[in-house]
């Protein structure tokens, strides 16, 4: 185990996936043999998925997501509440990220209208980590969908979540993708007091990455805009400095998680 969270940490995903393919084999094997207990095999099944994903081994990794889904009736006796609650969060995610990063806008509007109509059934027994990555991702969803109102509602509830050391940079990209729903919806009175509580959250933080120190810098300048003119200087500027750290190793979670740079090539 430990190894595969060396491999998987250091980006090592054939290893990983050669390693968890052997761990869920050897599961499907000997599941007659179960004590009842299907927890080792699920966790099994869902970084299986994350190596998949990450390969881009799409139609394996279909196959794992049936797998996931299908639990419940394959051993009813057998899934608990709690595995009920990691399914729902392990195929929602790997699907939410999957469709955003083929940009398959068809099945992704599909699939938040589900996640959403289910998402009540699950949210109080979620922990917290799980519930703010997934938060993360139905807001950023609904953004590249041009639902900012909806991304706003999401990605508010991070921002409400308060202090806590859980999952620190989707907390900090959350604050970006809040200023820019406001941005575009033109809220600017509550853009600026976002802008102060965003300035607020990331002066506490550690380490501030310069994606966020950018971004920030820009949003802030484009208080005193006066034309549109000058707004697309500003986005033009704004692209050209995060063209500079693109492919920064330091800096490249961050783009994973929001490239802000598709957003920039909308505008100008």
């Amino acid at each position: 185990d430990s190894l595969l969270l060396i491999s998987m940490s250091k980006g090592d995903y054939k290893y990983a996936h050669k390693y968890i393919s052997a761990n869920v084999s050897s599961w499907e094997t000997n599941l007659h043999k179960a004590s009842g207990k299907l927890d080792g095999y699920i966790f099994a099944l869902n970084n299986l998925l994350i190596t998949q994903r990450r390969l881009k081994l799409n139609e394996e990794g279909s196959e794992t997501l049936m797998k996931m889904k299908g639990l419940g009736k394959a051993y009813p006796n057998y899934i608990t509440d709690k595995n009920k609650v990691f399914i729902f969060y392990s195929v929602n995610i790997v699907q939410l990220t999957g469709y955003l990063e083929s940009c398959d806008f068809e099945n992704l509007e599909k699939l938040i209208l589900e996640c959403e109509k289910d998402f009540s059934l699950y949210e109080r027994n979620m922990n917290l980590q799980n519930r703010i990555t997934l938060y993360y991702f139905l807001g950023i969803s609904n953004f590249v969908m041009d639902k900012y109102g909806k991304s706003i509602y999401w990605i508010g509830k991070i921002i409400n979540i308060g202090k806590t050391n859980f999952s620190q940079d989707y907390q900090c990209y959350s604050r970006i993708v809040y200023l820019i729903c406001y941005f575009e919806l033109g809220y600017f009175d509550s853009l600026e007091y976002a802008l102060k509580s965003a300035y607020h959250f990331l002066s506490k933080r550690e380490r501030v990455y310069k994606y966020e120190n950018i971004i920030l810098h820009y949003l802030r300048k484009s208080f005193r805009i006066n034309s549109k003119k000058e707004l697309g200087i500003m986005f033009e500027d704004m692209k050209r400095d995060l063209e500079k750290i693109v492919n920064d190793p330091f800096e490249q979670n961050a783009f994973d998680a929001f490239n802000i740079l598709y957003w920039l090539e909308s505008k100008i």
